[in-house]
C-alpha cells in the first residue's frame, strides 16, 4: 500500500509528544522523531484531547477578560487613567512534555497546563516554530527521513549478514584446521605403529633366519664330525610300545646290522600292552638314548619284546638264563634223589617256557627264594627310597612355614637331597640291562617297579 496517498489525520506521539501525521489504517506506526512504535488511535486521540483542552482554556481566557470580577473597583472612565490591556497569546510547545499550548508572549516563563512543568516562553515558542515547519514539510520530510531508516535498516541487515558470514567461514575454516590436524595426528599414530610392527616383524624373521642358519651350520658341523655314524632322531621313549618288527625294519632302514631280539613273558594283566610289543631298546648298553645321539653302524641294537607265556614251545634260552635254570633244575633233582652227574653232561638244555611262566608266577605271589640276593637287596634300597622320597614330598606339601624361616630351609634341603639321590638311583636303575636278568630277577624287578608306581600315584591322588 502506498502510504502517501492515504489521508493523515493530526496526532501527537505518547512518547516525544510531537505532531506527527497518522495512517488511521494501520494500527501501530513508528514515529519518525524517536522510532518508537505508537498506537495510531491512541495518538489521534491525545491530540484531539490536547486541542479540545486549549479551546476550553482560550474560551475561558476570552470570558474571564470580558467580565469583571467582583473585587474590581469601579472607576471614571473618564477621569480614569488609560490603560492598555494588550495580551497576545500565541502557540508553544511545552519543552518538558512536548504539548501544545497557549502563552502570553509578554511573559518571561510560564507553566505547562498538562505536566505543571515551568519552562522559559522563548523556548515554548522555538519548539512550536520548529515543529510548526516540520508539519508542513512533513510529507517530504517524512519520505525522506523513511527511505533514510529503511536504508539504515538494510545497511544494517547487510552489515549483520556479513558478520554471520565472516563468522561461518571462520568456523568452518577453524574446523577444516582442526580435522587437518586429526588427520596428520591419526596418520603419524598410523605410521608410528607400522615401523614399530614391521621393526619387531623384521627382528623376528631375522633371529628366524639367523637361529635356521645357525642351526644347519651346527647340523652341517655335526654332520661332518659323526662321519659314518648314524643319528636316529628319535629317543627310547619312541619306541617302546611298537611292534618289535617294525622297530626291527626301521633300525636296519637307519644303517644298523648288529640286531638282537630278546624275548619276555613278563606281559603285564592291566594296561594296552599287547605281545609282539616292544619293552625296551638299548644300543651298546645304553637304555635311555636321545634323539641327539650318534651311534656307529656296527653298535650291538637289542630289542627286547613281550610274548604271550601261555604257549608252549622250547626254545634256547641264554648262557646266563640256563646256567639259573640248571642250577634250579639241579637243586630240584638232588631233593628228589636224582645224581647231578646225570643232569649237567648235557650241555644244551632246553628249558620249557611253563617253568620260566611258574617262576614269575612264584615271585608275583612273594616267593623270592629264586631272586639273586644282591638284586634284591638293590631293588629293595631303590623301594625304601621312594619311600622316603615320597614321605619327604608329603612333608614338603603340607608344610605350614609361616614366619618359621628355619623350617622352611630344612625342608628344602631335604628335598635338594632328595632329588640328588634319585639322580643317582635313575642312573642305577638304567643301567640294569632287563634282557640280561634271571625269569626271577626280571619278575622281581617289574613287581617292585609298579609297587613303586604305585605309591606314587596314591601320593599324588593324596
Amino acid at each position: 500500500m502506498n502510504n502517501s496517498n492515504v489521508n493523515r489525520f493530526c496526532g501527537i506521539c505518547p512518547t516525544c509528544r510531537r505532531l506527527i501525521g497518522v495512517n488511521p489504517r494501520i494500527k501501530y506506526e513508528k514515529c519518525p522523531y524517536c522510532h518508537k512504535k505508537y498506537d495510531t488511535r491512541y495518538a489521534i486521540n491525545f491530540y484531539n484531547t490536547v486541542k479540545r483542552n486549549n479551546l476550553n482554556n482560550n474560551t475561558q481566557n476570552n470570558n474571564n477578560q470580558s467580565n469583571n470580577t467582583p473585587n474590581q473597583t469601579f472607576q471614571n472612565p473618564i477621569t480614569a487613567p488609560v490603560q492598555e490591556h494588550k495580551t497576545s497569546l500565541i502557540p508553544s510547545i511545552c519543552p518538558q512534555c512536548h504539548g501544545q499550548i497557549q502563552i502570553n508572549s509578554n511573559d518571561e516563563t510560564a507553566i505547562c497546563q498538562f505536566c505543571g512543568t515551568k519552562f522559559l516562553v522563548d523556548k515554548a515558542v522555538n519548539n512550536y516554530n520548529i515543529n510548526n515547519t516540520t508539519v508542513h514539510n512533513q510529507g517530504k520530510r517524512g519520505v525522506v527521513e523513511s527511505v533514510l531508516y529503511y536504508k539504515d535498516k538494510a545497511q544494517e541487515r547487510q552489515e549483520q549478514r556479513i558478520d554471520n558470514e565472516i563468522r561461518r567461514r571462520q568456523a568452518i575454516s577453524e574446523r577444516r584446521k582442526e580435522r587437518a590436524l586429526q588427520i596428520i595426528n591419526d596418520t603419524n599414530k598410523l605410521r608410528n605403529f607400522l615401523i614399530l610392527f614391521f621393526s619387531i616383524l623384521g627382528i623376528i624373521v631375522l633371529t628366524i633366519v639367523y637361529f635356521s642358519a645357525k642351526t644347519k651350520i651346527n647340523k652341517a658341523k655335526e654332520i661332518k664330525m659323526h662321519k659314518g655314524d648314524i643319528k636316529l632322531e628319535q629317543s627310547y621313549h619312541y619306541f617302546i610300545g611298537q611292534n618289535y618288527n617294525d622297530v626291527e625294519l626301521y633300525l636296519k632302514d637307519k644303517g644298523f646290522s648288529n640286531i638282537d631280539l630278546v624275548e619276555t613273558f613278563a606281559l603285564p594283566k592291566d594296561g594296552d600292552v599287547n605281545a609282539e610289543d616292544v619293552k625296551a631298546v638299548s644300543i651298546n648298553g645304553n637304555s635311555s638314548f636321545s634323539s641327539e645321539d650318534w651311534f656307529s653302524p656296527d653298535s650291538t641294537v637289542r630289542i627286547t619284546y613281550f610274548r604271550e607265556p601261555q604257549i608252549l614251545t622250547t626254545t634256547t634260552v641264554s648262557t646266563t638264563a640256563v646256567t639259573t635254570t640248571t642250577s634250579i633244575i639241579l637243586s630240584e633233582n638232588v631233593e628228589r634223589g636224582i645224581p647231578e652227574t646225570d643232569v649237567q653232561e648235557d650241555t644244551s638244555v632246553q628249558v620249557p617256557e611253563a617253568n620260566i611262566f611258574d617262576i614269575k608266577k612264584a615271585v608275583e605271589n612273594g616267593d623270592y627264594s629264586l631272586v639273586t640276593p644282591e638284586f634284591k637287596a638293590t631293588m629293595d634300597a631303590y623301594e625304601a627310597f621312594y619311600d622316603d622320597y615320597i614321605a619327604c614330598m608329603n612333608r614338603y606339601t603340607n608344610a605350614s612355614y609361616g614366619d618359621d624361616f628355619a623350617e622352611f630351609t630344612n625342608i628344602m634341603n631335604e628335598y635338594f637331597d632328595m632329588l640328588e639321590k634319585l639322580n643317582e638311583w635313575s642312573r642305577k636303575i638304567d643301567a640294569i640291562d632287563e634282557s640280561q636278568l634271571s625269569p626271577a630277577d626280571d619278575a622281581y624287578f617289574l613287581l617292585v617297579t609298579l609297587r613303586i608306581e604305585q605309591k606314587l600315584l596314591g601320593a599324588i591322588a593324596y
